[in-house]
């Protein structure tokens, strides 16, 4: 019932011609997941191919093509032997593998895909981004996060100002294409997808905008949902800071029974006007809430 990982040159060819086989929309490698009766299918078929076959294949290098029959068969009795539940390729190798055992426990540091998140952040982000700080704001929206998912959260809010600098109508999309694609480690395919779309509703992209439809199976309605509503909130939080997180101190959201509650400074203006009661509204309706804006009591 486990999951068995293969890496090598030849896996990550046949992991490319299965995914010209069935057509799957992201051409990454790494992470690339097929389950184990659809991988003995397509280990079978690739096992036969004749020489004439394989020349008809451009995708792949000749040298590598000569060893994929071969590493086909091999990888079918694996399979039968192993009986994992899924297959997953890997597009690093057994270096890296081995360089990153040498590094000592305590200097590994955070996930990596937080870390290369917060690295990108701190090149492409306007003004300091905290992105963890981000995160924190919009906590109170999903409770009870499992690890994973609160893992998720914290990738799109450290990228949530990547797309600054484009023009207006075409960030939501450039978001979504440049995220989805990144070379990320230590996230799935469909991780990839969440953490994409949730940056493209950030940037007022559309629910049905055609460049989400390739990748819109690899999202269930759940998670469709929640991205949904961690992208307005995202939009949201930088309609009130503008970029500079430390703004959010003083305007906290949150919960209350059937309301979505925005409490803000007793004084100022800063919290205030048009466009952020209408997103407020737009985040409430996406959680089935009631907006309410509160001005703090002033403490004598």
């Amino acid at each position: 019932g486990k999951n068995l990982y293969l890496v090598g040159g030849a896996a990550r060819a046949i992991a490319r011609l299965h995914m010209e086989h069935t057509h799957y929309p992201l051409h990454i490698v790494h992470q690339y997941t097929v389950a184990r009766r659809e991988a003995e299918a397509f280990f079978d078929i690739i096992g036969r191919l004749s020489r004439k076959s394989l020349e008809r294949i451009t995708t792949i290098s000749r040298k590598r093509l000569e060893v994929v029959p071969l590493a086909a068969l091999v990888l079918r009795k694996l399979i039968a032997a192993a009986r994992p539940q899924n297959v997953i390729f890997s597009a690093s190798g057994l270096r890296e593998g081995y360089a990153y055992g040498l590094v000592p426990v305590r200097e590994r540091g955070s996930h990596p895909l937080i870390a290369a998140c917060a690295a990108i952040a701190r090149s492409h982000s306007r003004f300091r981004l905290d992105g963890d700080r981000l995160q924190q704001w919009t906590a109170a929206l999903f409770p009870d996060l499992s690890e994973h998912a609160e893992r998720l959260h914290r990738a799109a809010c450290w990228l949530s100002d990547i797309a600054w600098s484009e023009h207006p109508d075409y960030r939501a999309e450039l978001a979504f294409t440049r995220s989805l694609r990144m070379p990320f480690a230590g996230i799935s395919h469909a991780d990839r997808v969440f953490v994409a779309a949730v940056l493209h509703t950030r940037y007022g992209g559309g629910v049905d905008d055609p460049v989400k439809e390739p990748t819109r199976q690899l999202l269930d309605e759940r998670s469709a949902a929640e991205v949904r509503t961690l992208g307005l909130a995202l939009r949201f939080a930088y309609t009130l800071c503008g970029g500079t997180t430390d703004f959010l101190s003083d305007a906290w959201l949150y919960r209350e029974e059937n309301s979505l509650v925005l409490e803000i400074p007793p004084t100022g203006s800063l919290y205030v006007g048009e466009t952020v009661q209408r997103r407020l509204q737009i985040l409430a309706g996406s959680l089935g809430a009631t907006p309410v804006v509160r001005r703090r009591e002033v403490r004598g």
